[in-house]
This record gives structure tokens, C-alpha cells and sequence, in this order.
């Protein structure tokens, strides 16, 4: 066991409060999530709007029959996909600025395109010449707009365009010498460089939930680190990663250059600050690194244990490691509570069913968890055994859904592989 080592020692995470910006006269964050409780998000259930005589119609036609008298229903997924989006849009509020800017921008936009269908719709005169393709909502779901309440849903899509502009108005004056947030980061980085955890070592991972939030990090964050003598990388995907070494951007070179004593590689120079998504999060070891940055706290508390655990590893030789949670301006109830109305429901409704049904877990028990979870967060590095199973919608996103997806691929594909004749090499004589 001596020569196996043991595990280092965890130190209690460090906890930021960070401001969005100190910009006199800005929006309070309460003031943006109560906004965000207001929105409609109508833009995702244009089957609320459909006529009563014509709602039967589109009922039969993209209801799902599962087996006897029940259906997967339409309404039912539209209204699950309205959390979903909420849900989105408070996660990418609480991951970067950049991020939650680029959300409502993309919201703003297909909003008002919708609008503009609609409003065209109403302006031109039908004609035999008319496309009827022209006047249809929808991609894989149709829906024809002359079977539909125009003007109740232009009111809730106009109603949401308010609110998304106020607020995207907002946020476009947060550049990145504004960004309190990122400067908080700044000096994290600036202090633990001159100032080790464990001697001479100068190594900092730095997680984020989305690829655009690590874009933006990166990308303020390199000639900074630069000026401390020390060189950055970005993974968040296959084709997208970045250095400042000028090294080939595959993923495994990266890390190595990373964690070269962990990889057991000879490196030249190493890379002291990695920004990463999830997409590292499983399966490596990072152990030369000592403190991990979370950037933006998942609410799948497995998830951030997934991160610690890259550098929480036995033999690491760090007698000591850091983890430090970015945190929203808020106390824990205030967080709980304001969190709790932006997404409405915190669960998954049955489909299947009226709506009301609750599949997986009651909202109630829901919030009691998620608190006692984010106390924990706050004060100690959890372990599997702390997290409770309770599944919530706030668990699932499909940027996850994602990551799990080419985790699995790269796992099983050669296991689940046919058999066969695959490579053909020379033989041996």
C-alpha cells in the first residue's frame, strides 16, 4: 500500500459570491430572475394555441399512441419542453454572462421571426397563388397558422419579446473588464499562482457546464496567464480546442501536456491552466493538477463529485487539494426559492396523463434535497453515498444528454461491434 500512495488530503472548498458587474443602476439579480418567472415561453407550445375545432385534428395526428386508451401527448411534451427552456436559460444565467447573452439573443431572434410569420399572415390578402407552406409553424411538428388563435399568441410572444430585450439590453453592457465574475476568476488564478498549494505547483483546472462559456474564458483568460509565465489550453470538444503552446489540439495531447507525470509522457513544456467542459470530467487523471475551479455549479451534484475525482486520485503527490464553487449572489434560500419559481414545476409530468403527474420525484422533496445538497456543496467535497437518487428535471439538459451519449460511444462501441474483418495488415512471414 506504501508504494501505492495514498489519497491527498481535501481542503474545504472555497466558496465566490461574485456580483454579475458593479456598473452603477444594473439590474439586481433577484429583479432578473422574477423576470425570467414572467415569461410565457409560448414560443415552445403553439399547440395551447390551436382553435378548439381544430385541436382534435392535430391530436390524432401527432398524439402517440403507446398502447390502449393512452397517448404520448403533444400538449403534454410542448409544455415539458417550456421547463426545459426555462430551465436552460437560468443555467446559462448562472455559467457566464457571455452565455446567458448568447441564449437570449437566439430566443429574442426566433421569437421575433414568429412574430413575423404571424404578422404576415395577417397583412396579406389569400390568394390562389399562396403558398400554404408559407404560413405553417413548426418543423417536424405542423401546424397550419389559420388553425390557430393569432392574436392570443402574438400577445404572449410580444409579452416574452419585452421581457427578453429588457433584459438582453441589459446584459450587452457587461463586457469583460465588467465582468465581476471573470475578474473574481482573474485573481483565483493570479493567487494561486504566486502563492502554491503544494511546492512549484502552479496547476489550475477550471470546469464549465457549456462549450461557449470555456470559449470565453479561454479566451480572456490566455494573454492573462501569459503575463504570470504560464501557458492555457481549452478542451471542449474534438475539433475545437485551443493552446497557447502551439501544439497539435488533440485531446489526449492536450492532457498530457496537462498532467504529463499522470500520463506518464516527457512533455517539453507543460500547460499550467486548463479550461474544460464535462467532456473530461470522467475517466482521466489529472492528479498532477491540486485545484479545480467550478465555474458554474451543476445542479447534478454527481457531476461536480465526477470533477473533483480527475484530481482526487490515489498516489496523487499533492499532499493537499483545492476545489473553489463559483456561487450566484444570493443566500441558499434565496437561491432555492427564486430558483424553485423560475423553473415552475421541478419535474417531469406524464406525458401520458393530464399533465399534472408527477413521474419521477414531488417538487417539495425535490427542493428539500437540492438544499441540503448545495449546503454540503458549500462546506465539504461530497461522495457518492451523500447524493441522494431522486431524479429532478434540473438534472437533465441535453448538453448532458450529450456528454453521456459520447461517453457511452466511446466506451461500448468496440464491445457492441459485429464481428468480422475490420483491419487487414500484413503478415508476419
Amino acid at each position: 500500500m506504501s508504494k501505492i500512495g495514498k489519497f491527498p488530503k481535501r481542503l474545504k472548498p472555497i466558496s465566490k459570491f461574485p456580483s454579475l458587474t458593479d456598473m452603477p443602476n444594473f439590474m439586481k439579480i433577484e429583479d432578473i430572475y422574477k423576470d425570467l418567472t414572467k415569461l410565457t415561453m409560448s414560443l415552445y407550445a403553439p399547440f395551447d394555441y390551436i382553435l378548439p375545432n381544430r385541436r382534435k385534428y392535430y391530436e390524432e395526428l401527432y398524439d402517440t399512441k403507446i398502447k390502449d386508451n393512452v397517448y404520448l401527448r403533444q400538449s403534454n411534451r410542448e409544455n415539458s419542453l417550456k421547463i426545459l427552456m426555462r430551465v436552460n436559460l437560468l443555467k446559462r444565467l448562472e455559467s457566464s454572462v457571455h452565455s446567458f447573452r448568447l441564449t437570449l439573443n437566439r430566443f429574442i431572434m426566433q421569437i421575433e421571426n414568429t412574430i413575423s410569420k404571424i404578422e404576415n399572415f395577417q397583412n396579406i390578402e389569400l390568394s390562389v397563388d399562396l403558398e400554404e407552406e408559407d404560413f405553417i409553424i413548426g418543423d417536424k411538428i405542423k401546424i397550419d397558422l389559420k388553425d390557430v388563435n393569432i392574436y392570443e399568441w402574438l400577445s404572449d410572444l410580444k409579452f416574452d419579446l419585452g421581457i427578453a430585450k429588457k433584459i438582453y439590453n441589459e446584459f450587452i453592457k457587461i463586457t469583460p473588464d465588467k465582468d465581476l465574475k471573470l475578474i473574481t476568476l482573474k485573481e483565483v488564478i493570479s493567487n494561486k499562482i504566486l502563492n502554491p498549494l503544494n511546492p512549484n505547483n502552479k496547476k489550475i483546472l477550471i470546469f464549465s457546464a457549456f462549450a461557449d462559456t470555456a470559449d470565453y474564458l479561454y479566451r480572456n483568460l490566455k494573454n492573462f496567464n501569459k503575463s504570470l509565465g504560464v501557458e492555457s489550453a481549452k478542451i471542449v470538444d474534438s475539433n475545437s480546442n485551443e493552446t497557447t503552446l502551439g501544439i497539435y489540439k488533440d485531446f489526449n495531447e492536450i492532457l498530457a501536456h496537462f498532467s504529463p507525470r499522470s500520463k506518464e509522457v516527457k512533455v517539453d513544456k507543460e500547460i499550467d491552466v486548463l479550461v474544460a467542459t464535462d467532456c473530461i470530467s470522467e475517466g482521466q487523471n489529472l492528479q498532477d493538477c491540486d485545484f479545480l475551479v467550478n465555474y458554474d455549479i451543476h445542479w447534478n451534484p454527481v457531476r461536480i463529485i465526477q470533477r473533483f475525482g480527475r484530481i482526487d486520485r490515489i498516489g496523487s503527490q499533492n499532499a493537499q487539494i483545492q476545489m473553489l464553487n463559483f456561487w450566484p449572489q444570493l443566500s441558499l434560500d434565496e437561491y432555492i426559492n427564486l430558483k424553485s419559481r423560475v423553473e415552475g414545476k421541478m419535474h417531469i409530468v406524464d406525458a401520458t396523463a393530464t399533465g399534472e403527474n408527477n413521474v419521477l420525484t414531488n417538487e417539495s422533496s425535490d427542493l428539500v434535497f437540492r438544499k441540503k445538497q448545495l449546503q454540503k456543496l458549500q462546506t465539504e467535497v461530497i461522495d457518492l453515498e451523500d447524493v441522494d437518487s431522486t431524479i429532478s428535471i434540473t438534472d437533465l439538459g441535453l448538453n448532458d444528454f450529450r456528454m453521456d451519449l459520447l461517453n457511452f460511444i466511446k466506451t461500448c462501441s468496440i464491445e457492441d461491434s459485429s464481428t468480422g474483418l475490420h483491419t487487414v495488415i500484413l503478415a508476419e512471414k
